[in-house]
């Protein structure tokens, strides 16, 4: 925890350098020395925030602000930097500080909360309390970085300004994302604190695969805001009462649902804003009703094993051994599906004992890990095994700015989409030990069409987890692709042939369906059975793949991940039309902007991606007439 932490308080502060030369002997002696008085301060002051040392921590912070700020007033009057040459020495060396101070200001905020709640041995909840302030202060500190950044350049500085420019550039680059939401970050957290809100958490078995990431076995009701964080119900979803006075007919695939959609199974498109916002008008009208919820927060079971993984072991009542990140999976599956499969009275306890002791951990983590908490939580949202939404308007929209709401979101410059979807629509816990597979071949033509092939494979351990659970993987597939893409093709390879009614049944040939999401949507069924491996593969045509301006173009492609167990392998390989040459490539998680490499050929013809798809990510061309 302590290396993660010092990335986070070290992202925000940096060090500034600067030089004399030819600005005077004395004066330049005094910026310099300024300079340096800054950067050691911020220094001292993110070890003492490491440590947990908030007032410590805030005090060097703050005298490093100050420092930065002397810096700015030594460099004279503003009309210095029209100056030729010096000036522009100047003007870096004016930025440089203005960060300087604003992220020491960020960091000292974050250091005087973990003081004032430090010095009584208070806990998270004691920091939730009283942190909108401070928080909001560090916001905007994080706005004026935001705006200087952009203005950051190597250009007309002498070496050693260039180098210190440099430095600063690489410093804040992990950053960017962040500094270009801080705006969002502020409604969030204007939101958040502004009075207290109870959301439905459901908890998503990923066993059971479903679009937003599994079937919501368990669910609980959590109030949050500027009193802290509260656990106050959680209970099998079977406990909710399954009627409800709204009739939304079931959708095409859905299978488990009956006649109508019923809450546990809504969570049923891939773009969790559309299955949450389903959710929450069938909550509103569950009869008998239950109490008012502002928003929905889905987790499921790599949430679960990531923050066992960081807070350790649990003992609950209902295991002889504690729980562990490496036992969790099993564990769970096997007590609450083979030992008290039958009993449903009892069959989800354990649950709510790992649940509430899980709660318990984080409500009482030291102000100093607060921090760094929240990181994970944050990397866990971008990956979607937290999803998040509220009915609040501004808030949800601060939440898809974010990148934590879980959405499809299309980007009206994306020319290209790819949303792989797998649903487990037969009872069973049937998505262990599923390895799944993504290759996408893209052509891309001179009149802006692309010939694309898809390629999904799956590949079934051939151990057996569960004893009473059906064992073979039944998948209803939908794959969303651009309006107005037409499946020309789709085959299928399989090396076991199943003998039963029920596998047979699963088979649904590959089809346009109804339009979902604004999008193309392929339909497809099929089952996979304990150590088979299977290659479903679809041809489609893209009518808009590549916008051609003149002698260049543009491809863009978004890949939506689904939340899953395991996350997928993926290539994508993309091929310039005849008589075109790729000039430029680029792929990136969509809102994280981690950047993936891209191999390309010698002949720049040809570009290739090969990543684990954990985060939605977009590649981008740009190409040329040869």
């Amino acid at each position: 925890m302590t290396k993660r932490r010092g990335r986070v308080i070290a992202a925000a502060v940096f060090v500034v350098a600067l030089i004399g030369g030819g600005f005077g002997a004395w004066w330049a002696n005094e910026v310099q020395t300024a300079a340096r008085a800054g950067e050691a301060a911020a220094r001292q002051g993110i070890e003492l925030l490491k440590s947990g040392d908030g007032a410590g921590a805030q005090a060097q912070l703050t005298l490093a602000q100050q420092q930065f700020e002397r810096t700015r007033s030594l460099l004279g009057p503003s009309w210095l930097q029209a100056v030729p040459l010096a000036g522009r020495q100047v003007q870096a060396i004016d930025q440089l500080a203005q960060v300087g101070a604003a992220s020491s200001s960020a960091g000292a905020q974050m250091a005087a909360l973990v003081a004032q709640t430090s010095t009584s041995g208070h806990k998270l909840n004691d920091v939730l309390k009283v942190a909108k302030p401070y928080l909001l202060s560090a916001v905007d500190s994080l706005g004026t970085i935001a705006a200087i950044e952009p203005q950051l350049s190597t250009d007309g500085l002498l070496p050693p300004v260039a180098d210190a420019m440099r430095s600063a550039q690489e410093l804040l680059a992990p950053t960017k994302p962040l500094l270009a939401k801080s705006g969002s970050v502020a409604a969030f957290v204007n939101y958040l604190f502004a009075g207290d809100h109870r959301f439905v958490l459901v908890s998503q078995n990923s066993a059971e695969l479903r679009p937003t990431g599994g079937f919501m076995g368990s669910y609980g009701l959590v109030k949050a805001g500027k009193d802290g964080l509260s656990l106050e119900k959680y209970s099998d979803i079977y406990h909710l009462p399954a009627k409800s006075t709204l009739n939304i007919p079931r959708p095409p695939g859905a299978r488990m649902a009956g006649g109508s959609l019923t809450f546990r199974d809504s969570n049923w498109w891939l773009d969790y804003p559309t299955s949450a916002e389903t959710m929450l008008k069938l909550w509103d009208h569950l009869s008998p009703a239950q109490p008012s919820a502002d928003g929905i927060v889905a987790i499921d079971l790599v949430t679960v094993q990531t923050l066992l993984r960081e807070f350790g072991p649990i003992k609950v009542p209902e295991y002889s051994e504690p729980i562990s990140a490496d036992n969790m999976i099993p564990v769970l599956s096997t007590l609450i599906d083979d030992t008290y499969g039958l009993d449903h009275a009892h069959r989800k306890d354990i649950l709510k004992s790992l649940s509430a002791e899980l709660l318990n951990r984080m409500l009482n983590i030291a102000p100093a890990q607060v921090l760094p908490t929240a990181q994970l939580m944050m990397q866990l949202a971008d990956q979607k095994h937290i999803q998040f939404y509220v009915r609040d308007a501004a808030a949800q929209q601060a939440i898809l700015d974010l990148g934590w709401a879980g959405a499809m979101a299309i980007p009206s410059d994306a020319t290209d989409l790819l949303g792989v979807a797998n649903a487990v629509v037969w009872p069973s816990k049937m998505n262990f030990g599923v390895h799944k597979t993504i290759g996408y071949q893209v052509q891309l033509n001179p009149s802006g069409t692309a010939d694309t092939v898809l390629t999904l494979g799956y590949q079934k351990d051939a151990r057996q987890l569960l004893k009473i659970q059906r064992k073979w993987f039944g998948d209803y597939l939908r794959v969303y692709r651009p309006a107005g893409t037409t499946l020309t093709g789709s085959t299928s390879q399989r090396t076991m042939k199943p003998t039963k009614k029920m596998p047979k049944e699963v088979e649904i040939p590959a089809s346009i369906a109804p339009a979902e999401l604004n999008t193309t949507t392929i339909i497809n069924g099929f089952s996979v059975m304990p150590g088979e491996k299977r290659t479903q593969t679809y041809n489609n045509t893209v009518p808009a793949a590549m916008v051609i301006n003149g002698s260049t173009a543009h491809y863009r492609l978004l890949m939506v991940k689904q939340s899953d167990l395991e996350d997928s392998h993926v290539t994508v390989t993309i091929n310039a039309p005849a008589g075109w040459t790729i000039t430029s490539s680029s792929a990136a998680g969509r809102y994280s902007g981690t950047a993936i490499p891209f191999t390309a050929t010698p002949t720049e013809t040809q570009v290739t991606l090969d990543a684990t798809l954990t985060t939605d990510l977009v590649l981008d061309l740009t190409l040329a007439k040869a």
